[in-house]
Parts: C-alpha cells; structure tokens; sequence
C-alpha cells in the first residue's frame, strides 16, 4: 500500500520510491505533451471524445499527449480546446488561467457548441451531487458525481481544491484521468495507464506524489473523470 495519509499528502520514504523506480519506468510526457494534456482536460473532454471529434485515433493521441514533440494539427487542437496555438505549439503566447473552466478566447457561440457536444457526449454531467473525498468509502455513489481534489498529484492540471465531475459508467483508457482506492481503501485521482497482462499503472501527474501499479497495490477504478472546475473560493 502507497505511503500517503488520508488527506493525500506523501511520506517521503526513499526505499520505496527507490524499488518504484527499478521495477518500473513510467513514461514521462514531454513539454509539449503536458501542454495537450492540460489542454484536453481543463476542457473537459475525455480521449474518445476528442478523437471522435478530430477523427484520430486514440494511440495518435496518446503520442501527443506522450513524448511528441509537435503536431502538424496543431490549430485544430486549439480551436477543440479553446486555446492559444502558438502556446499549445511552443509554450509561447496566451496561456490558459490558472483556474480550469475559464476561457476568455471562447465566443458566446462557441461556449453553446461545447455546451451543446458535452451534453450529447455526456448527458449525466448536469446536477451532479458533490461528495466530501472523506465520505469517499462510506456513502453509496452515483453514475454521475463530482468530488474536490485532496491534494496536488495531479497538478498543474487539477490542483486542490478544484471540482471534478466523474461517471462510473464508463470504462478507462490510457491517459484518462480516473477516480480510484487502493487495497487499503484510500482513494486517489491519477492517470490511467495500460500495461499488458491486465495490468495498469496509476500515474500522478506531480513527481513529489507516489504512482502506483494495479496488481501491487490492488487498485480499483471507480470512475473516469469527465470535466474540471475551477477551485473552490
């Protein structure tokens, strides 16, 4: 079981993280990478989601999203994501604010659109039931619901304190973002990473916080995360 308390801050235990390390190798996303990452999740859109609507594949996006260095698509990217193409492209020009939701690049008419797909692609995300991450584990939770982070594992995209909305209906890819609880019971929100055998390994997106692999620490994903608000106050 990960070293971290209950309110998802790690204990520093260099054993551990040392036999991590040799057993395995997590795939570390480049600048660019981070920057589609980012991009993708504070609009809310899942992998499928995004594929569908540009026509890719999902390893395509993957890649991006990975290692790559550049994409040849990179103003469509920007125009699904509602951001900056040269900040998408080189990490130069308007970067998104800080608190995910926000957009100022966005017209009236394109935030209808996105209103109008999300609502197709996810019809559960209206009036979701907000649930403490302490009462995780002790409540029975819904298809569709939304939790506020505990911690930085997954900043700079999600930082604590900001909302997420999550759907137990559906059924986690590579690079999706997922609620989860581990053999001990604590939960966590992490990247999703298939492995082979049935295996998959639990990423944290800020290196100061613990990844995880399924069969090791008895991972069980309880939903995919499907949008992030801004923090809360």
């Amino acid at each position: 079981m990960p070293l971290l308390c209950s309110i998802g801050l790690p204990f520093v235990n260099i054993g551990k993280v040392i036999s991590m390390a040799e057993r395995r190798s997590p795939r570390a996303r480049s600048p660019f990478g981070a920057r589609m990452f980012r991009a993708r999740v504070r609009a809310g859109m899942t992998q499928v989601a995004a594929c569908d609507a540009l026509g890719i594949s999902q390893g395509t996006l993957s890649e991006l999203e990975g290692s790559a260095a550049s994409s040849g698509r990179i103003v469509e990217f920007a125009r699904l994501y509602q951001v900056d193409a040269a900040w998408l492209a080189t990490g130069e020009g308007i970067a998104p604010p800080d608190e995910p939701g926000f957009n100022p690049m966005r017209t009236p008419e394109q935030m209808a659109h996105a209103a109008s797909r999300e609502a197709v692609t996810f019809p559960s995300q209206r009036a979701r039931e907000l649930v403490p991450w302490r009462e995780l584990g002790m409540r029975e939770l819904k298809q569709s619901f939304c939790v506020e982070a505990p911690d930085d594992s997954m900043a700079p995209v999600i930082k604590r304190g900001a909302r997420v909305d999550l759907d137990r209906s559906l059924d986690p890819r590579t690079d999706d973002v997922v609620l989860l609880k581990d053999g001990g019971g604590v939960w966590y929100l992490r990247t999703y990473q298939q492995g082979a055998m049935k295996r998959w390994g639990a990423k944290a997106e800020n290196s100061l916080f613990l990844s995880m692999e399924s069969e090791r620490d008895q991972l069980e994903v309880i939903a995919v995360l499907t949008a992030v608000h801004g923090r809360r106050g």
